[in-house]
């Protein structure tokens, strides 16, 4: 059993990659055995037929066959070789032979979980085309979460609206464009561009890091004893970032930041997967530690746009920030990932950093950066 599915840590187990890394493992017509806590016994709801159309949609893509038992708790085989073998009656003469009896393996209980209403009922609800859970989009999370959500009202009313509808998939890049136009319009659109650069920032490289969080976990297994070291190296260079670019005297400097996020972006977006294990905590070491570089250069970049020379309370600046990383924390992996997938999402940051980098060379040729 890989245990609760709504958490990402244990997901990651019914992953395509992971399967196929298990299937590998495995003895010459090994079978595959998947305890779930989905109740089968005696209706199978959409809820769960969907959770059970997933995993074998999943699973088929390693296993020529994949068996479904019905029961208070479904079990799933999935093999290369014909399963058969696992027929109620063969498992029963078995069972018959051995030199104990066991208390809850009996011919009783296979002759009720192979009740031929049942294993129909559950053979007719699994759908068709159903997605696969994989690294780049771990479906299992959002689809385990509604099922557990039919527990409580407000966790049903919360579940439904927001990953139950796709409003907001538009909404989000249709808010974040017009914030942009609306940035750069008036005579201070250059130190109104300012404002738009912090929350880029701020979501830019939350959204980044998490990825990169999420990525590592689900290809090593551990984040705990590295967790320590990834955040430190990305707050140094944040450190870094902001220390070098307000001694530049260059004022295009966020303009340098803004290729470096979006290079940054663009070779994780290539290489996440393609890294050998023995070298993702360098490779996401460099990834964190050149994504808080660009951060901590445009973080500086925002407060010359909006500040300028004055010596004004940097608190809405900062306050900006701050709501675009809560913004960049919250839909990231709880939202966009399962329902667009990771090489999407990564594309709408890649975008978004694009978008601001137009809006900096456009505001630059309006106003000037002033030193602060």
């Amino acid at each position: 059993t890989a245990g609760d599915l709504n958490s990402l840590r244990n997901s990651r187990l019914l992953t395509s990659d992971n399967v196929s890394r298990t299937k590998s493992s495995l003895k010459p017509d090994g079978v595959l055995y998947v305890m779930t806590e989905y109740d089968t016994d005696r209706y199978v709801n959409d809820d769960i037929a969907g959770l059970l159309s997933v995993l074998n949609s999943t699973l088929r893509l390693s296993f020529d066959n994949v068996s479904f038992w019905p029961g208070t708790r479904t079990l799933i085989f999935a093999s290369d070789a014909p399963l058969e073998a696992l027929d109620e009656n063969t498992l029963a003469s078995r069972i018959a032979g051995l030199a104990y009896m066991p208390v809850h393996v009996n011919d009783y209980l296979l002759y009720d979980r192979f009740e031929p209403l049942k294993t129909e009922r559950l053979e007719e609800a699994l759908q068709s085309g159903a997605p696969v859970h994989s690294l780049d989009r771990p479906v299992l999370n959002h689809l385990h979460a509604a099922w557990q959500s039919h527990a409580f009202a407000v966790d049903r009313f919360i579940l439904g609206s927001v990953l139950g509808a796709s409003w907001w998939l538009m909404l989000l890049p249709l808010a974040v464009a017009v914030c942009w136009v609306l940035s750069l319009r008036g005579k201070s659109a250059g130190r109104q561009y300012g404002l738009f650069l912090y929350f880029t920032a701020g979501v830019s490289s939350l959204a980044l890091e998490l990825i990169g969080f999420y990525v590592y976990q689900s290809t090593v297994g551990s984040l705990y004893s590295e967790l320590a070291v990834l955040i430190g190296v990305f707050m140094l260079g944040l450190a870094a970032g902001t220390w070098v670019t307000v001694r530049w005297t260059n004022d295009r400097s966020g303009i340098s930041a803004l290729i470096v996020l979006i290079g940054a972006a663009v070779l994780y977006l290539g290489m996440f997967d393609r890294v050998h294990p023995n070298l993702l905590l360098v490779f996401h070491l460099l990834f964190f530690f050149t994504t808080a570089l660009g951060t901590g250069s445009l973080f500086v970049f925002a407060t010359r746009r909006y500040y300028g020379r004055s010596k004004s309370n940097r608190g809405l600046g900062y306050a900006v920030e701050l709501a675009g990383s809560a913004l960049g924390a919250l839909v990231t992996t709880t939202l966009l990932l399962p329902r667009i997938g990771l090489r999407s999402l990564m594309w709408w940051i890649i975008g978004l950093l694009v978008l601001a980098l137009a809006g900096a060379v456009i505001s630059l040729r309006r106003e000037p950066v002033a030193r602060v």
